[in-house]
């Protein structure tokens, strides 16, 4: 559904603030999942997660394949599986430590904080000027 709706509507939106709304989402989803008492809304956080998942994964190759020459397509998506591979498993080794020091509860809003503020770290980032910078 998600990969459906970003390929409707991601040449519309700019990458940017779909990146900063998708963390956003996510940093909500988490503090929602984690207080819910309900077995519906935890469900429907769950599946919407799934959906913005999807969408900005779409929304964010979607521009990279356009930017990448042709040649290099393959070689930039074999590496970016790896990473992301590299960071799941970085990811959940840390999370097992870090619950048995604070909780699953608190480290729910740690994830969400920290979803949130990359999401802050996003908005600054114009990839324009950037590349003026490279240029001169």
């Amino acid at each position: 559904i998600g990969a459906g709706l970003s390929a409707v509507y991601s040449a519309k939106l700019p990458t940017r603030k779909v990146l900063v709304a998708g963390f956003t989402a996510f940093g909500s989803f988490a503090v929602i999942e984690v207080l819910s008492t309900s077995v519906i809304l935890t469900g429907s956080m769950y599946f919407l997660n799934g959906v913005v998942a999807a969408f900005v994964q779409v929304a964010i190759s979607a521009p990279l394949i356009k930017q990448v020459d042709e040649s290099m397509v393959g070689r930039v998506n074999g590496l970016m599986t790896p990473l992301l591979m590299a960071g799941l498993l970085a990811g959940s080794a840390i999370s097992g430590i870090a619950m048995k020091m604070i909780g699953l509860i608190p480290l729910y809003f740690v994830a969400a904080a920290i979803m949130v503020l990359c999401s802050l770290l996003i908005l600054p980032y114009d990839r324009n000027s950037r590349r003026e910078l490279t240029q001169s």
